[in-house]
């Protein structure tokens, strides 16, 4: 009966691992904090935000290639889910919080930022965010549903994106 247990508990542990080697994808995440600028009432504040983006993207060979011992990749558009949390005040809680996803190329990437009434889209500048005037969603124009929007990146590309989740705390 033991080597019957035995037995069993080892081609289950060969079947968990060959089964989980199996998967053809990559996964990287990464969590950064910056800082923006926005006009209030008059008033220059400065928020900080936190950013946690998990970049997933499948790995596929070319079909001529596969019984190679050396296999050239094909790159596919990586999808990204990125999570915003927003602190507009001076006190150590998060304000708002905006979780969207999106896919792309390797050269696009971008966040969304919040003022007042509007979400806004903001590309990255060093240790600051700079913020793109044209892009922007009204919070009071978001749906309960997840709807995608279209915004273009720096380089002209449109990129859709999907809001996931929009939660303010104030």
């Amino acid at each position: 009966m033991k080597s019957i247990k035995i037995l069993f508990s080892t081609i289950l542990m060969f079947t968990a691992t060959s089964m989980l080697a199996q998967e053809n994808s990559e996964m990287t995440s990464e969590t950064t904090e910056k800082t923006y600028e926005v006009y209030a009432n008059g008033k220059l504040i400065k928020n900080s935000v936190k950013i946690n983006t998990m970049v997933s993207r499948d790995v596929l060979i070319e079909e001529e290639d596969e019984n190679k011992l050396n296999q050239d990749r094909v790159f596919q558009k990586k999808n990204v889910m990125k999570t915003v949390k927003i602190d507009s005040d001076k006190d150590n809680a998060y304000d708002e919080i905006i979780k969207f996803r999106y896919r792309a190329d390797d050269r696009s990437d971008f966040m969304l930022v919040t003022n007042d009434d509007e979400i806004m889209v903001a590309i990255d500048n060093g240790d600051k965010l700079e913020i793109v005037k044209s892009e922007s969603i009204y919070k009071s124009n978001l749906k309960s549903n997840k709807e995608s929007y279209v915004v273009t990146d720096d380089k002209g590309n449109e990129i859709e994106l999907y809001i996931e989740e929009y939660k303010s705390m104030k």
